[in-house]
């Protein structure tokens, strides 16, 4: 694997500016002076950034505040999301295979469409039910993203048959492990 790009907790939220914060900063004409960063970090939440289509694979955003980012379509697999704030994040249409999704809050988000195919660590993330329209994922999976969007509170609570029935009724897409 190549060289893998960071974004993490030296965000333009945290009060540190990562060169995507500072692409944007510059896009939208925001000064980076230390006089003008309390502003920055405000308006930069505010502002929906638009990383649509974009090849970020096997980027780091661990930690990461992506609140109103727009990932739609974007090439993101093997990305590190763990932790990441994922408050209204558009993620429609994109390719997360084999990205690690640990403790990220995809309630907000829109999945729609969005490859999950491998996608790590799926149980400990929250997913909204009414969000996964088209979502693509693993026969493996079928129980992880079943509880990340509480159609069952634990993976005992049903059968396998009945996992698949439920999360087909909500348009999701079972795919067969591939060897």
């Amino acid at each position: 694997m190549g060289k893998k790009n960071y974004f993490d907790r030296t965000d333009a939220t945290s009060g540190k500016h990562s060169v995507i914060a500072a692409i944007i900063a510059d896009e939208y004409g925001f000064s980076q002076s230390k006089k003008d960063n309390k502003r920055f970090r405000k308006d930069l939440r505010e502002i929906k950034h638009d990383l649509s289509h974009s090849n970020l694979e096997g980027t780091v955003f661990s930690g990461a505040d992506l609140t109103n980012m727009s990932f739609r379509g974007a090439k993101l697999q093997n990305t590190d999301f763990s932790s990441a704030v994922f408050d209204f994040v558009d993620v429609s249409n994109a390719d997360l295979r084999g990205a690690n999704l640990r403790n990220v809050n995809l309630e907000t988000a829109d999945l729609t469409n969005t490859d999950l195919r491998g996608a790590k660590n799926i149980s400990t993330a929250v997913i909204n039910a009414s969000k996964i329209r088209g979502v693509k994922v693993l026969e493996s999976q079928l129980v992880s993203l079943a509880v990340a969007a509480g159609l069952f509170k634990r993976s005992e609570d049903a059968s396998l048959k009945e996992v698949a029935r439920r999360l087909r009724s909500k348009g999701v897409e079972i795919h067969k492990e591939t060897p």
